[in-house]
């Protein structure tokens, strides 16, 4: 459906794919399957009919190639223009010999800056299917990679997880609302993104799989949606999503728990963090700003990120890793119920300042509404508590002359919020 071969010498395919920029896109064909590269040597070249099939794609494709940035890289010269996205790559032939093509699906946010690619890729596995990943661009330069986007879903017995191939893909209306915070950081929230499902089917179990990405202007968010063709039996095993950063840099976060959130946040660089609990806040080596972390968590565990520390060439790749499973027999693994499985939002939000992520409004519209009846009668105020005295040693936990919660220490407080118009003082 998206894309047809010539029958000439050097076959020539042509793309009609949503995602391209150019449209259509031509490229050095295969015999086996669909290309999706662009070479300058297709242009001019005598056993080249490109000049004679569409002389006006002839010139749209020179000024994609004067847009980007030809030098010679790490990885050669680069002369190449990939997946109609104007992305100028090193010269292999980008087609899979068993017939299933590297496919690239595109959605950009509304201001045109944010982008992400969902792209198939070969992982070496003994399945031979490919796996499906996401490149996050912000300004055409990559911010960060995921890779193995699904989770592993398995029988008892199994231990390889399912593998998808693409059904189609679909796109909605931009969306761009206004709505009200009962209480919180402003009053006003503006909901705007453009969203993109990629649907695929399991080769072998029948399960459905829907990959649903939205792109703000500050952030990309994505969750799966699964609907099982049968829950015997089955098991979640974990998430096999893996975010890889271009370059090494600082990160903020606390060690990875799921028990506790009160520890200290370190700041250290990524190829030095084992482990984090989200939210993981990092700034790359270009200055960037970025976090990752999950909205609408509900019926499913929460992720930590854990660095692979097997592979000592990518010291800036993380897996997912869930919280375990309160059945014991069975530990970092859960028993599936309904047939319907829908995960949290994973989320990557993106500043170019620090103060940028606080301002992200993509988490609170990617969690539900309000359900309260009545939030007008909850007033948000401040408070205090005795036990930070405690925590940062000026006060001691233990019946001292230091203990921190006694009777005067709290009618000091008291008398300090009132003083200060603090709302409230929370005692334990």
């Amino acid at each position: 459906r998206l894309y047809r071969r010539s029958l000439i010498h050097f076959p020539l395919t042509e793309w009609n794919a949503d995602d391209f920029v150019i449209r259509p896109f031509y490229v050095t064909g295969g015999l086996f399957g669909a290309c999706m590269c662009s070479y300058l040597w297709n242009i001019g070249g005598p056993y080249m009919m490109w000049p004679l099939v569409d002389p006006e794609a002839i010139k749209a494709h020179l000024r994609a190639f004067l847009k980007l940035d030809l030098r010679r890289d790490e990885k050669g010269d680069l002369y190449v223009l990939s997946n109609g996205v104007l992305t100028a790559t090193s010269p292999y032939y980008q087609y899979d010999s068993s017939g299933d093509y590297l496919a690239t699906f595109y959605v950009e946010a509304p201001n045109g800056e944010v982008s992400a690619e969902v792209v198939s890729y070969h992982h070496g596995d003994a399945t031979g299917w490919p796996g499906w990943g996401m490149n996050i661009k912000v300004d055409n330069r990559y911010f960060l990679q995921v890779r193995g986007l699904g989770l592993n879903i398995a029988h008892d017995s199994e231990t390889t997880p399912e593998c998808y191939h693409l059904d189609t893909v679909m796109r909605s209306p931009e969306v761009d609302t206004t709505w009200r915070l009962p209480w919180g950081e402003r009053k006003e929230v503006r909901e705007h993104y453009n969203e993109m499902i990629v649907a695929m089917s399991g080769i072998h179990d029948g399960d459905s799989l829907n990959i649903r990405i939205r792109v703000f202007d500050d952030g990309v968010a994505f969750r799966y949606e699964y609907r099982l063709s049968d829950t015997t039996g089955r098991l979640l095993r974990g998430d096999n999503t893996r975010y890889l950063f271009p370059s090494d840099g600082i990160c903020w976060s606390i060690p990875a728990n799921f028990e506790s959130y009160e520890f200290a946040y370190r700041e250290q660089p990524l190829s030095q963090t084992d482990n984090a609990n989200t939210p993981f806040t990092f700034r790359l080596d270009d200055g960037r700003y970025g976090a990752i972390h999950e909205a609408n968590l509900r019926d499913m565990p929460e992720m930590t990120l854990v660095r692979n520390t097997s592979d000592k060439q990518d010291s800036t790749h993380f897996r997912t890793w869930l919280a375990p499973s309160a059945d014991s027999t069975i530990h970092y693994a859960y028993r599936l119920e309904g047939r319907r499985l829908v995960t949290s939002w994973r989320t990557i939000s993106i500043g170019r300042k620090a103060v940028d992520l606080i301002n992200n409004d993509m988490i609170l519209c990617l969690n539900e509404p309000c359900t309260l009846p009545h939030p007008e009668q909850y007033r948000p105020m401040k408070y205090v508590g005795v036990w930070w005295g405690m925590h940062l040693g000026i006060n001691s936990w233990v019946p001292d002359s230091r203990h921190g919660a006694t009777t005067a220490n709290a009618i000091r407080y008291i008398d300090f919020a009132a003083a200060n118009n603090i709302g409230a003082v929370l005692f334990e």
